[in-house]
């Protein structure tokens, strides 16, 4: 999965296939696929024994891909499935598909994939699992200096209508304070650098 990812970039058609397998792989190999940022003493690559033993990468993914086709892509699954809420491989692999800065480009085919699927990210905020990783979705754009304009104001009835959903008294109270912090920096005009803040959730 890590050697293949570049692959993507040359061969668009490939990504279906290269996501079906990442979203049915056993948790683990899609946690270490997808890390960029692998703990002190991990980053070495590993021997893989066989036939032919070799030393292999065994994370960062996401620096390799296109990122924009992976997330088109898993926009194109969460709706021809119907799905209204994110499950973890989506959001997990949305979290990871935003890590490169967008090109001057592909920002209006970022833009549509926020409008596309606005209301599953912020729906995300309300479950505990998701909150941390909702928001730094979230802030991507709503941060991003030319998307932000376009971003706020299309979502923003929903945006209301999910913190009404936070706000009720069986909503887990960490997802209230990380929506209350993520207000506060929205409210003071958050920049793209208001992102590392947030990874110490």
């Amino acid at each position: 999965m890590i050697y293949l990812a570049k692959i993507i970039n040359f061969y668009p058609d490939f990504t279906k296939k290269y996501l079906e397998v990442l979203l049915s792989c056993p948790e683990n190999i899609r946690l270490a696929t997808l890390e960029i940022r692998p703990l002190p003493g991990t980053e070495e690559e590993v021997y893989v024994s066989g036939a032919n033993t070799e030393k292999y990468r065994t994370y960062g993914a996401p620096m390799e891909w296109n990122s924009l086709y992976i997330s088109q892509e898993l926009q194109k699954t969460v709706l021809s499935e119907g799905l209204e809420v994110l499950d973890q491989s989506h959001i997990e692999i949305f979290d990871a598909a935003i890590q490169q800065p967008f090109k001057e480009q592909d920002l209006n085919d970022w833009l549509e994939i926020m409008i596309q699927m606005k209301s599953h990210f912020l729906i995300s905020l309300c479950y505990r699992d998701f909150s941390e990783t909702a928001i730094r979705i979230l802030q991507k754009f709503m941060f991003h200096p030319e998307l932000q304009a376009k971003v706020l104001p299309d979502s923003q009835k929903i945006l209301i209508k999910t913190l009404s959903l936070i706000y009720q008294p069986d909503t887990d109270q960490q997802c209230k304070e990380n929506a209350k912090e993520f207000l506060e920096t929205l409210h003071s005009g958050g920049s793209e650098e208001d992102q590392d803040s947030t990874e110490a959730l």
